[in-house]
């Protein structure tokens, strides 16, 4: 198989740099878009995330424990595809730790790979545009936020899945 020759009139230096540009830019849904959402609970509290900063849902199976551990620190989880650290999220919050036994994990998107362990999922809501209410986020911050969520008569916090892994991803998990 030959590849393709290039069309003339075509610059490819600027097609590539277009489409690189295109991945790299901010996109908002158009009007009468929604933003699709889990549900989770910890220690008692609900959240949103956004589904596009979530990998994926997993069973969380048997997980195994390191010594030293630090707070929240549930041990390493086995997917099919890889092996990740998980986190209580109530803990990670700084909510307490309502215990029990891990039942499913979440995955962030983040580079890192990153489980989150919630007491809970909640389900899934599909908010409209207009009823998320963006806020800078700061990462530093207990829990990170990328805004609310008016789902009914809850006004839902937006968890920053991906602030809240990059502050893990920068502290050391026990080798």
């Amino acid at each position: 198989m030959t590849a393709a020759a290039p069309q003339p009139g075509i610059d490819l230096a600027s097609l590539r740099q277009g489409f690189d540009d295109a991945f790299a830019a901010r996109h908002e849904p158009a009007d009468g878009a929604t933003l699709d959402m889990v549900i989770l609970v910890a220690a008692q509290h609900r959240f949103g995330v956004l589904l596009g900063q979530v990998a994926g849902i997993h069973h969380a199976g048997r997980l195994a424990p390191m010594p030293d551990a630090p707070a929240g620190f549930l041990g390493i989880a086995a997917t099919r595809l890889e092996m990740v650290p998980a986190y209580r999220l109530a803990s990670v919050l700084g909510l307490g730790d309502a215990g029990g036994a891990p039942r499913l994990l979440m995955i962030s998107r983040h580079p890192g790979r990153i489980a989150f362990v919630p007491d809970a999922f909640g389900g899934f809501e599909r908010v409209p545009v207009p009823r998320f209410h963006r806020t800078p986020v700061d990462a530093r911050a207990a829990v990170p936020c990328a805004g609310h969520a008016s789902i009914g008569a809850e006004r839902l916090p937006v968890l920053d899945l991906l602030a809240l892994a990059g502050r893990l991803d920068r502290t050391a998990v026990p080798t």
